[in-house]
C-alpha cells in the first residue's frame, strides 16, 4: 500500500475545492494557517468524494465534497453541530454586522463556540 503525504492530500483537496467553493478553501486556508490541526483528509474516493476536518480545542471544521460538489461547512461544537454559515450569521446579528463573510468573520464567530456561557 503506498504512504500516502497528509500535505499532498490537504493541498489535492483545497485544489479541487476552490473552484467549487472559493470561500470555503480560502476558509480552511486560513484555519490552517492560524494553527488548526488537521484532524482527518482523504479523497478521492469513489464518486469524487473528499472530506477535511480541522480542529482546535473542542471544536471541529468539516469542509467535504460529494460527487464534485462542495457540501458546505459544519462545525461541531459542545453545544451541537450546525452549519457554518449559521455560526457567522448568528455572531454578526450580535455585532450590527449586516453582511458577514465567511474569511472576514468566520474565525471571530468561532471564537466564540470556545467560550463558555456566562
Amino acid at each position: 500500500m503506498p504512504t500516502v503525504d497528509p500535505h499532498e492530500t490537504v493541498s489535492g483537496l483545497l485544489s479541487h475545492l476552490e473552484p467549487r467553493d472559493r470561500e470555503a478553501a480560502r476558509f480552511a486556508r486560513l484555519l490552517l494557517a492560524s494553527g488548526w490541526e488537521v484532524i482527518t483528509c482523504w479523497g478521492p474516493v469513489q464518486m469524487d468524494v473528499w472530506a477535511l476536518e480541522l480542529a482546535r480545542g473542542d471544536i471541529r471544521v468539516r469542509f467535504g465534497i460529494e460527487r464534485g460538489v462542495s457540501d458546505g461547512v459544519l462545525v461541531r461544537h459542545p453545544g451541537g453541530q450546525e452549519p457554518l454559515g449559521r455560526v457567522v450569521e448568528r455572531w454578526a446579528a450580535t455585532r450590527g454586522i449586516d453582511q458577514p463573510q465567511l474569511v472576514p468573520h468566520g474565525l471571530l464567530a468561532l471564537a466564540t463556540l470556545d467560550v463558555p456561557d456566562q
